[in-house]
Order: structure tokens, then C-alpha cells, then sequence
């Protein structure tokens, strides 16, 4: 498997006392690329430095939101070539990971997966941060060119957690913050400048739009790892998946948009 991620660098910008240009690659770029939890014996992963008119900076997730949602929707084509379904393929893979089967499990029997009422379809997507791991399930429907979450299951393992409705509390925020980007959120630029400039040009998701979320922890025991963050790379390829079902084709750039097959 090989990744490859085309980025400006974060650390040239937000911290260049850390950026090295001899190295040409970027940690916060490359989070996620590397996970070690799926056994795939060959494996690269790689950044290619691209300029940019704009400066970038983090986002919540890092590099994990980004690059997970590219590996998941790129695992979910690999299942159906291979002739398995998402859950058995991916079981598959994380047969060295316990605690990312532990997740998987979970939000499998949580929400029910592959059971959708009618007219509606089941994303999956195994995602980390970090050290943490999680998995989610989103319940899509499309109508009229439109798409719809009405309900997300979220599985998460952060080790031992803390403050535990702290860390749910988290996670449901970056669902939330995930499924803002899919639906609105995006900036655009007219001769070099920003077209948007407040919250009614640049829209984040309004709570007409706020699924019903179910967050499960899944201790492990091991130690704390945080979860401030996990919410977000599970989300655009949950949802991303299930669009493909019902439609045919994964949106591929966001804001998502519905293309019919």
C-alpha cells in the first residue's frame, strides 16, 4: 500500500523553530499514514511538499482527519474488490490490533450495521489519534441532490479514561465539527482573497443538521491517550461510504457533494 499525501507544510507556518525543509516531510501532514494497527506487510507513505497561494495551519485532527478518511474510503474499495464486506475485510486486517477489533466490534453491535432502515445506508470507518482508537458508523439518506446523517454510533478507546463524560463530550464535538465540513464548510478565493468573510457566507452545520449521536468507550487499560480529537477522522469516510452505497460514488472532496449513479 502505498500513501501519498500532496501538502503545503503546517510546521513552516505555525512552528517553524520545528521544521526541517532537509527532511521534506511534515509529522502533523503525515499523522495517520502510518498506523500500525492494520496488518499491511508493505506499506509507504510519503509528502509531497505543494506550494500553495495560501497558508495552512492545523486542523482539528491533524493530519488523522485527512488522511484516515482517504485510507478508509480506499478500504472500503479494496473489500468490495476483494469480494468481502467492510466489517470481515477490516476484521481481517486488524487481527494483530486487539483494541482495534475491541472498537470495531463495538460499533458494529451498536448500531446494527448493515441493517438501515429503508432508504437509508451504513457507512464504516476505523479511525486513530495517536494512541487512541475508534471506530464509526453513520446512517445516511439522500433525497432531492441532498444527503442527510441521522444518526452516528461512535466506539471509542482512549486506554483509561479520565473523566469519562468529559471525553463523550469530546467525541460528539468532533463528529460534529467532521460532519460541519462535509455538509458546508468551505472557503473560496476571488484574485487572492477570501470570499467568505463571518458565519453567513461561511456556514457550519446548524443543529437542524445534528444527528443522533451514541458514544460508546471501549477501555483498555492501557494508558490515557486523550480524546479530544478521535471524533473527527472517523466521520467524512462513515459518511463517505455510505453514500457510496446508496449512490455509487464516494465523494471524493469537501463539502460532499451527491452525485446519483
Amino acid at each position: 500500500m502505498s500513501h501519498r499525501v500532496a501538502s503545503p507544510s503546517i510546521l513552516q507556518f505555525a512552528f517553524p523553530q520545528r521544521w526541517n525543509p532537509e527532511t521534506g516531510r511534515d509529522l502533523l501532514v503525515m499523522e495517520g499514514t502510518e498506523s500500525s494497527d492494520y496488518a499491511i506487510p508493505n506499506f509507504r507513505a510519503e509528502h509531497v511538499i505543494t506550494p500553495r497561494r495560501c497558508r495552512v495551519s492545523a486542523w482539528r485532527g491533524i493530519g488523522w482527519a485527512p488522511n484516515c478518511f482517504a485510507r478508509e474510503c480506499f478500504i472500503e474499495e479494496l473489500a468490495e474488490q476483494a469480494g468481502s464486506d467492510p466489517v470481515a475485510f477490516r476484521r481481517s486486517l486488524l487481527r494483530d490490533s486487539p483494541r482495534g477489533l475491541a472498537v470495531l466490534d463495538a460499533v458494529v453491535a451498536m448500531s446494527g450495521f448493515g441493517q438501515a432502515p429503508q432508504g437509508r445506508a451504513h457507512g464504516l470507518s476505523f479511525a486513530g489519534y495517536k494512541a487512541t482508537r475508534g471506530a464509526g458508523v453513520a446512517e445516511v439518506s439522500v433525497e432531492d441532490g441532498r444527503f442527510r446523517v441521522h444518526r452516528f454510533w461512535a466506539a471509542v478507546d482512549p486506554g483509561f479514561a479520565v473523566h469519562p463524560e468529559n471525553l463523550r463530550a469530546q467525541v460528539e464535538g468532533g463528529i460534529l465539527f467532521g460532519l460541519s465540513s462535509l455538509l458546508r464548510e468551505r472557503a473560496s478565493f476571488t484574485d487572492g482573497m477570501i470570499d467568505q468573510s463571518n458565519f453567513y457566507d461561511y456556514e457550519p452545520i446548524r443543529i437542524g443538521d445534528i444527528p443522533e449521536i451514541e458514544v460508546r468507550i471501549v477501555e483498555s487499560g492501557a494508558a490515557p491517550s486523550g480524546a479530544g480529537e478521535i471524533g473527527v477522522p472517523m466521520t467524512g469516510a462513515a459518511v463517505a461510504n455510505a453514500l457510496r452505497l446508496l449512490t455509487g460514488t464516494a465523494p471524493r472532496q469537501m463539502p460532499f457533494k451527491v452525485e446519483n449513479s
